[in-house]
């Protein structure tokens, strides 16, 4: 073989390799710009963050003995969505009036009679049975759920005043007059805010969860014997 044919030969394989290599290359790019672009665009669709919040539950105001004077009482209802469709109402009817005992008629009635645009309360004060067994049936569901809350009852009606009253801010009591008021920093402890990522179906993703504030629940306060009677 000449030293011609030699250096040919040599410029055949280089060139060969280039072109497998710019193929590969081609090939890669393809993938990231149009297939992997395809597939996060599907991820992003199907998965959101949301930022979410458990309130915190008041504490107990009780008199210097023991007594309970007033307190935070949670209240659980099931709630359905203004945004619901006619096929999932549909469907939602049967399975409540099937596992849990709604009689589909009174449910129809309390849709009728709601304005457009604001949710339905189908049942307040759920029983812990109740609420128990809507998780079974029916998981996360961002159509159909429950809501939590919280009620502030007082124990005695002697010198209501003096224990005073609470309004609600952004979803919160907050203290504004009488014991509320002079002790609502310890009261209303610190609620829970967390992100997590949900599906298309607004279903929670467990293992994504991240926790951005701590719940602290609010601390119960003892009056003096000379603030109480």
């Amino acid at each position: 073989m000449t030293k011609g044919e030699a250096q040919l030969k040599r410029f055949r394989i280089i060139t060969t390799i280039a072109i497998l290599w710019a193929t590969v290359l081609a090939v890669r790019l393809f993938y990231f710009s149009i297939i992997n672009r395809e597939t996060s665009l599907d991820k992003m669709e199907s998965e959101g963050v949301e930022r979410r919040t458990l309130r915190a539950m008041r504490g107990r105001i009780l008199s210097a003995d023991g007594q309970v004077l007033v307190e935070s009482i949670r209240k659980s209802s099931l709630i359905l969505s203004h945004r619901v469709q006619s096929h999932q109402l549909s469907g939602f009817l049967s399975i409540l009036a099937k596992e849990m005992g709604f009689k589909r008629r009174d449910i129809m009635i309390k849709v009728g009679r709601t304005k457009d645009n604001k949710d339905i309360i189908l049942k307040e004060s759920m029983s812990l049975e109740d609420v128990k067994k809507f998780s079974q049936v029916f998981g996360v569901n961002p159509i159909l759920f429950i809501k939590m809350s919280f009620e502030r009852k007082v124990l005695t009606k002697k010198y209501k005043s003096k224990i005073g009253q609470v309004r609600k801010v952004d979803g919160q009591f907050v203290g504004v007059s009488g014991f509320e008021e002079k002790y609502d920093a310890s009261l209303k402890g610190q609620d829970l805010i967390y992100e997590a990522m949900v599906d298309k179906r607004g279903k929670l993703i467990p293992e994504t969860f991240s926790e951005i504030q701590k719940l602290i629940s609010g601390k119960d306060v003892f009056l003096t014997e000379k603030e109480w009677p």
